[in-house]
């Protein structure tokens, strides 16, 4: 046994040495075709929102931002997990924006900018 993991650690040196050759340090920055994955969490009773009515929501998203959207239950801690991938970082921070103001609560006394399309009498 002691010769076996000598010759397996002797191998395994030869190995990383040859790699080390190669490559002398980790990349600075993932290749532009590898894929990217971001996670996020959100509320496990708004997850039937996200994916909308048939799923036509996130289909949707997947349409238009041109990232895959995967979402999946975590019992244990109540959440919601939505995996983001795409080879493109903009495709992903694209979808990423668009769910988190999804899923984002307004809260009293904020403020946005926007056009006023119409106006409905108070009806209390």
């Amino acid at each position: 046994m002691k010769t076996a993991l000598n010759q397996a650690k002797e191998g395994r040196l030869f190995i990383l040495s040859k790699m080390l050759a190669c490559i002398a340090e980790p990349r600075s920055a993932l290749s532009p075709l590898a894929p990217k994955i971001v996670q996020l969490e959100i509320p496990q009773e708004r997850i039937g929102e996200l994916i909308g009515p048939g799923g036509k929501m996130i289909k949707n998203i997947i349409a238009t931002t041109g990232a895959q959207v995967d979402v999946d239950e975590d019992e244990e801690r109540k959440v919601g997990l939505v995996n983001i991938s795409s080879t493109d970082a903009e495709s992903i921070e694209k979808a990423r924006s668009w769910i988190s103001g999804m899923m984002r609560t307004v809260e009293p006394g904020e403020e946005f900018d926007g056009i006023v399309a119409r106006i409905e009498n108070n009806q209390f």
